[in-house]
């Protein structure tokens, strides 16, 4: 029985990594404003069909904003961010047609290229942290035209999909350092010493699959990784919280907050929960600006 069971996983998985596959030639092959209207379509169907995501984001808002937004409200952002969803995921898929110049074009910097650059001339090295936040795959095919661009990241449990999201990154000079990996906290920490490195942090929050600790986020208590702190700390990185704020279709903003400032003594667990904290603290700002977008 168990045999079944993992064949018939495996055959889902398979199945869904080739569907994944073609619809990303298919979006491709669309103009844009065919493949937009379709990606508002998935979206609206996204939050009419799939029961489990639409009860995971209106549960969500009222953590966030409890009696402030009343349910109308809630059901009518809970339906924005759906068709934000698979917008911008068509937007992302569609980024492997675009050049440089036009990925230059579509996510305007707000100075980041400078402060790289000013970064690298000190022999230092950047951490960009970042959330669940727009389009974080052109935020990265972006930030990986300013310097070498690693991603600590967790590869997607479904190889065909994982591929396609490969594919993408590749094209784009986007080296991505599995977070799973042992040796993955080494790597981080000789970037660092080296200088002339941009390491991306994809932050999760409410994940059991790695070590972490419980710091406020959005205004209850996550449970948050301690990696990226427990490197920020060791003052091998200037560390910047940067997040991709989507104007229009192509049309993106970088919103900069950094250099932070980080412990310089006391006790290491503290200073891991006071770095985790300003992390999440900064990022709830930022995304309650434009909540839409989360």
């Amino acid at each position: 029985m168990q045999g079944l069971r993992k064949s018939i996983r495996n055959t889902r998985r398979y199945l869904t990594g080739q569907l994944a596959r073609g619809a990303v030639h298919v979006i491709n092959f669309l103009p844009q404003n065919i493949a937009l209207g379709v990606a508002e379509t998935m979206g609206k169907g996204m939050y009419v069909f799939s029961k489990r995501d639409r009860d995971v984001i209106l549960a969500n808002l009222t953590r966030v904003y409890g009696d402030t937004m009343d349910q109308s409200d809630r059901e009518s952002m809970g339906k924005t961010i759906c068709i934000n969803l698979a917008r911008t995921a068509t937007e992302a898929v569609r980024i492997r047609q675009m050049s440089r110049k036009e990925i230059c074009q579509a996510v305007h910097d707000n100075g980041l290229d400078a402060l790289v650059k000013d970064c690298f001339s000190r022999g230092r090295s950047m951490m960009i942290i970042t959330g669940h936040y727009g389009n974080w795959e052109l935020f990265a095919a972006r930030v990986a035209m300013m310097g070498p661009l690693t991603v600590l990241a967790r590869k997607n449990s479904n190889p065909g999909i994982e591929k396609v999201i490969q594919d993408v990154r590749d094209r784009n000079g986007v080296r991505v350092l599995d977070r799973s990996e042992k040796s993955a906290p080494r790597k981080m920490i000789q970037m660092g010493k080296e200088g002339g490195h941009i390491l991306g942090i994809l932050m999760d929050q409410d994940t059991s699959r790695i070590q972490g600790i419980f710091s406020p986020f959005m205004g209850f208590n996550a449970y948050t990784p301690s990696g990226p702190a427990s490197i920020a700390i060791r003052n091998l990185y200037e560390v910047y919280v940067v997040v991709q704020r989507p104007e229009a279709y192509n049309n993106h903003t970088l919103e900069i907050c950094g250099p932070l400032q980080l412990p310089q003594e006391g006790d290491r667990n503290k200073n891991i929960q006071k770095m985790t904290d300003q992390f999440n603290n900064i990022l709830s700002k930022l995304i309650l600006k434009q909540p839409e977008y989360w």
